[in-house]
């Protein structure tokens, strides 16, 4: 009996590590870029948040309420803002000042909808075509789809 509750641990500890989180959009690592997203539906919107996501953890970059302003966390403070947040609530993308290789992950834009809930959007920053890998190498992406740097791959 002790071998099953073993090998059932094993199995659960495995599917854990094996997860696979998917992305909407691609955007390549540069000084400067923008993570776009735009809410697509009509809906009575309440709240956007971003996060990144760093594989054991989940933390929280900015979050935008139009009745409460914004609110950009410390560490990106002076290297992110809201690209169109006067012009529209339905297009918060986040623009990257100073953008360096701690910030290469997926990123998740939540648009938090009133009553139809949540609608999210992830982006993945990688290492652009060309880059360097923290050895000094170029950095080689598989199945790399051309794209300007900072901007979307798609």
């Amino acid at each position: 009996m002790a071998y099953v509750t073993w090998l059932l641990a094993i199995l659960h500890v495995h599917k854990a590590l094996c997860e696979e989180t998917l992305w909407d959009t691609t955007v390549r690592l540069s000084e400067t870029m923008t993570l776009e997203c735009v809410y697509p539906l009509t809906h009575n919107l309440t709240q956007v948040e971003w996060t990144k996501n760093t594989g054991t953890k989940t933390v929280s970059i900015a979050v935008y309420n139009p009745n409460h302003n914004m609110h950009i966390e410390s560490n990106y403070l002076h290297r992110v803002h809201f690209l169109n947040s006067t012009v529209g609530f339905r297009n918060m993308s986040l623009s990257f000042y100073n953008a360096s290789e701690a910030d290469i992950g997926i990123y998740s834009c939540l648009f938090h909808a009133f009553p139809n809930g949540p609608w999210e959007k992830k982006i993945k920053v990688v290492w652009s075509v060309g880059g360097m890998s923290s050895q000094g190498l170029p950095e080689v992406l598989e199945g790399a789809v051309p794209a300007a740097k900072g901007r979307n791959a798609q």
